[in-house]
């Protein structure tokens, strides 16, 4: 008997095209309120947002993996 393995991605409620511009409009966002942050002296704020950045980038990356 042979396993197939099932892609995560077929379960989602979204396509993965779709939730690709839901990771990239976070990041784009994120950026904004990075520039907001920095601009007003929230030193940890940014810092912690641009945690955040990078772990949505990381998690677009996986997702365009093949």
């Amino acid at each position: 008997m042979s396993e197939e393995k099932s892609n995560p991605l077929d379960s989602l409620p979204i396509s993965a095209t779709q939730l690709g511009w839901v990771y990239i409009a976070g990041i784009a966002l994120n950026l904004v309120a990075v520039v907001f942050a920095v601009r007003g002296g929230q030193t940890f704020g940014a810092v912690t947002l641009g945690f955040i950045i990078l772990y949505l980038a990381i998690r677009y990356w996986q997702l365009r993996r093949p």
